[in-house]
């Protein structure tokens, strides 16, 4: 399901080409900026776009009895699914976020990361240890990905 919500923007006020003036966009703007949200609940949505940039969730693997490299792979699936829904996919991320549950299976994902990834395509990324909300869950990733 996807929502579409209107936006502000900012523009150059004619009396005074210096300042800046914050109005409402109606529907029917031609310069409003869409949000598009995808799955929405009342919590998060699984990945909004804006302005051609798709930004994820948090993906946890849905099967999580499996190792590190399962879990792993499973998140990167869902990733490339959530990507090809907003037209794009992973030749143009720009950004991931990792949470490990044990830092020490920071080399085992990273196996199946640098397999999933595109050829010198690489975003900036941050993997940390943290602690997940299932207690089952080795890892999570989000990513940002522009159009």
């Amino acid at each position: 399901m996807l929502i579409l919500w209107p936006c502000r923007t900012t523009i150059r006020s004619p009396e005074n080409p210096g300042r800046f003036n914050s109005r409402p966009l109606s529907m029917k703007d031609p310069t409003m900026s869409r949000i598009i949200r995808t799955n929405p609940s009342h919590i998060l949505a699984r990945a909004v776009e804006y302005h051609g940039f798709v930004y994820t969730s948090g993906v946890l693997a849905h099967d999580l009895g499996k190792d590190i490299k399962g879990q792993t792979a499973e998140i990167l699936a869902e990733i490339d699914a959530t990507l090809e829904l907003h037209g794009t996919d992973k030749t143009r991320l720009l950004q991931a976020q990792i949470w490990l549950k044990h830092i020490s299976d920071r080399a085992a994902m990273n196996e199946v990361w640098s397999a999933w990834l595109p050829k010198d395509g690489a975003p900036v990324r941050a993997c940390v240890e943290a602690a997940l909300a299932d207690p089952r869950a080795l890892v999570e990733i989000m990513v940002v990905a522009c159009k």
